[in-house]
């Protein structure tokens, strides 16, 4: 009888690249793979080489939502018999750690940020202290963790005492062959469209940067903000919103850019010391790069030469900047050719290894 693992998400899983990844691994390992997260009314169809379920939940916000999940999760989990338990962010982890308890079996616990210092948490003190209270409770007695970035795993090891790997979200290793977009310039801002992620920032600078547009893929909390933005600003000829798109779809899109973009604001300890998958996509399809000056970004960029740093998110910078660049087409040309050499080091099959060595 072969192994079997389960992943869970709380995402509906069409966009969610890394645990994508992580379970085309686990099949390689050997593994029949479930992926688990929940369906929304805009879901689209799936088609994977691995089983996948999407819970319909009475409620899809808020505490009720996150309990539900978690409830229906765990019943779901305990009338089964798996010998893994992938659980992905805090949001799916108490569900996970309760199923390993009772049935004994493995658990990885594969955090994308650190979740308890996420700007939506910022003002809401009491969920703050629900979601700290739980990490402190399970946190320690966990035996595997994964986490996106060096100074998150660090965070959580000194906080902890636990050893924790880090596992970049690295995109499938792919040859591009296709030139950089220089007639038809492309900004491209791809990922949630969540608060202090710099969307409206740069939204409002393209009112003050000419022959080229922006087109932003993805959805989240300030998603109506942005197209109230777009609106008010009458910039719909220069700003194209296209929602949530489907991974398989992505690179197609990606491709037509310019210039990516990625300006988390750096308030929150999270995004201070994010590593932004976004970043990844750009540099595998060769688009130079804009992104915040924080700790890791900086050092990936500098590291590379895969573009600029700006450390001030206000329109007016980010459009004097996106100017600057797009009107040097030597430069982005050599920045693309950087971003091509760097993407053959940085790649789902070298970081792979990482999760072979620890569970093999």
């Amino acid at each position: 009888m072969s192994k079997r693992a389960i992943i869970t998400v709380t995402n509906d899983l069409s966009t969610d690249q890394r645990v994508h990844k992580v379970a085309l691994t686990l099949q390689e390992l050997g593994y029949d793979v479930l992926l688990v997260g929940r369906r929304l009314k805009n879901s689209v169809p799936l088609e994977r080489t691995y089983r996948t379920k999407r819970f319909q939940l009475l409620f899809n916000k808020g505490f009720l939502f996150y309990a539900n999940h978690n409830i229906r999760l765990f019943w779901f989990l305990l009338f089964r018999r798996f010998d893994l338990v992938w659980s992905v962010d805090l949001d799916t982890l108490w569900a996970g750690f309760m199923y390993s308890k009772v049935k004994k079996t493995n658990l990885v616990y594969d955090s994308h940020e650190l979740f308890t210092e996420v700007p939506e948490l910022s003002n809401r003190p009491f969920v703050k202290r629900f979601w700290t209270r739980i990490e402190r409770k399970i946190f320690p007695k966990l035996r595997t963790v994964f986490t996106v970035s060096e100074p998150i795993a660090t965070h959580y090891s000194k906080k902890y005492g636990v050893h924790v790997h880090v596992l970049r979200n690295l995109p499938l290793r792919k040859d591009v062959k296709h030139s950089l977009a220089l007639v038809n310039k492309i900004i491209l801002y791809q990922g949630a469209v969540n608060m202090n992620r710099g969307v409206e920032e740069l939204v409002l600078a393209m009112k003050d940067i000419y022959h080229a547009k922006l087109i932003v893929i993805g959805d989240g909390d300030v998603f109506q903000e942005v197209e109230r933005l777009v609106l008010v600003n009458e910039l719909s000829e220069k700003v194209q919103l296209l929602g949530k798109v489907p991974f398989e779809q992505l690179d197609a899109l990606t491709q037509t850019a310019t210039i990516g973009v990625s300006l988390e604001k750096g308030d929150s300890m999270s995004y201070h010391y994010s590593l932004p998958n976004k970043i990844f996509d750009y540099i595998k399809n060769g688009i130079p790069v804009l992104v915040s000056a924080l700790p890791e970004t900086t050092k990936l960029v500098k590291q590379y030469g895969l573009g600029k740093t700006i450390e001030s998110i206000t329109p007016q910078k980010i459009a004097v900047t996106l100017q600057e660049m797009l009107s040097d087409e030597q430069e982005l040309l050599r920045l693309s050719q950087n971003c091509k050499i760097a993407h053959q080091e940085l790649n789902w099959e070298r970081e792979k290894e990482i999760i072979i060595s620890l569970l093999k």
